[in-house]
């Protein structure tokens, strides 16, 4: 069985626009009024309406997705990150202080940059403080 893209005749990066059109062009063709007595017809309308509810909720959609292993990558987003600092962090949020040419072009490597110098900052205290100390 092929999967609901090829069903709807559509691309994976479809909008919802045009998976409603594709669908509403499909569903009059095959529909079982329009085809009386036709079985196939009417099993290939089902299949239709099955690929349209999956395709059109959003979560459905994601899922049936990464079933496929469909990369979206206006859709990435960090859920968790190496202690979960980056819950709420996509990669097209930047910083607009910062030079470009100058690098950390995104909130997630300007947070990975600043953990690192504070954490090394960190260790070389508490080193301090042990030497100090003994």
């Amino acid at each position: 069985m092929s999967n609901f893209y090829d069903i709807l005749k559509i691309k994976p990066n479809a909008s919802p626009s045009e998976i409603k059109s594709a669908y509403k062009r499909l569903a009059f063709i095959h529909h079982p009024d329009r085809n009386q007595g036709k079985k196939e017809s009417e099993e290939s309308f089902k299949i239709v309406h099955e690929a349209y509810k999956t395709l059109s909720n959003t979560t459905k959609r994601r899922l049936y997705d990464s079933k496929l292993n469909i990369y979206r990558p206006t859709e990435i987003k960090y859920k968790y990150h190496q202690g979960g600092f980056y819950s709420s962090i996509k990669n097209n949020q930047t910083f607009t202080t910062f030079d470009k040419s100058k690098g950390f072009e995104s909130k997630k490597r300007d947070l990975d940059y600043y953990l690192f110098w504070m954490t090394a900052g960190f260790i070389l205290l508490l080193i301090g403080l042990l030497a100090v100390k003994f």
